[in-house]
């Protein structure tokens, strides 16, 4: 792990190598500690193809797949599908809002589920491209969707479109991932680096390492730590120094593609091969050959039991519980 100091405006995040030599993991972390239990479509899961997986404000575990949504209510599986009035089969991305709607992002539009019924947006209605590849609420339960083509914002009544404009606004078009701090900035991972907007106006981190920019995923911490998974490895910003993760570090493998917090502080990461649990600037790391029912993780979240929910591109979701 390597400190890098942040530079006003613009950073340079050099995700090319590490100072530190990698740690041993501790005893606590063996694979054992923990009970593997996969989901498929044998237990009624939409696909095995799973691509997000969300914890609604009722611990309920929401999982977005290539074939519809599985709703998990801790004994059964539910699934819902266009015949319902999902707007298509493939959901990138779920997010759910402060009164509970579960959002679902595809490749043609955003639906929107209350319970009861699913009401579906698209470019008709102001999205800026019908492509969704992330979605978050902010403070003030805004939505903030993120495509190919820049940024929408959703108040509930007004949509809203930002774009790169020179230096003044997104940093790039191609968006990939956002969250939002306790603050109400909203990050935005693009193909060519990071921007943070506080609703006024906007900053932007940039790598000389161009890998290094193409973001893939966000998350923030219990300590409001931001996190950024990218295709050479991991980015942290604590809120004034930057530091760096990457495969020299211990990390399974560089191109990180989903992030989440368990219950005792410890980062997990999702990685094209395997999963990775870092304690301290220890990692472990957790393949098939530990249970997962494949290395290809595509999403992570933690459920109010402190169970770690696992997609996978082609084997399933698996719930990981600390024994």
């Amino acid at each position: 792990m390597k400190n890098l100091l942040g530079i006003p405006f613009i950073l340079f995040i050099l995700l090319t190598g590490s100072s530190c030599q990698k740690e041993e993991a501790s005893a606590d972390d063996n694979p054992n500690n923990y009970t593997w239990t996969t989901f498929t479509t044998k237990n009624n899961l939409s696909s095995n193809e799973v691509y997000c997986v969300e914890v609604d404000n009722n611990g309920i575990i929401w999982v977005g797949t290539e074939y519809g949504i599985s709703r998990y209510n801790g004994s059964g599986w539910t699934k819902y599908s266009t015949v319902h009035g999902l707007i298509y089969h493939s959901v990138n991305t779920l997010a759910v809002d402060q009164n509970n709607n579960i959002w679902a992002g595809t490749n043609v539009g955003v639906s929107k589920y209350n319970g009861n019924s699913w009401t579906s947006y698209t470019t008709l209605n102001g999205l800026v491209n019908n492509l969704v590849r992330d979605i978050a609420a902010d403070n003030d339960n805004h939505l903030w969707f993120v495509t190919p083509s820049g940024v929408s914002e959703f108040t509930g009544t007004a949509w809203h479109t930002y774009k790169k404009s020179a230096d003044t606004a997104l940093v790039n078009d191609q968006v990939r991932a956002v969250a939002v701090d306790h603050a109400n900035n909203k990050w935005f991972g693009t193909e060519f680096g990071i921007s943070r907007y506080n609703g006024s106006s906007w900053v932007t981190y940039i790598s000389e390492v161009s890998i290094a920019d193409y973001i893939f995923t966000i998350y923030i911490d219990s300590q409001q730590r931001i996190w950024f998974g990218t295709l050479a490895g991991i980015a942290m910003y604590d809120g004034s120094d930057w530091y760096e993760y990457v495969s020299a570090d211990g990390l399974v493998y560089n191109e990180v593609r989903a992030i989440t917090e368990d219950k005792n502080g410890n980062m997990w990461f999702g990685t094209l091969y395997g999963l990775s649990k870092l304690s301290g600037n220890v990692f472990t790391n957790f393949t098939t050959d530990d249970g997962l029912p494949g290395d290809h993780i595509t999403s992570l979240a933690t459920d109010a039991s402190g169970n770690i929910w696992a997609g996978t591109r082609s084997g399933g979701v698996c719930r990981i519980t600390p024994k």
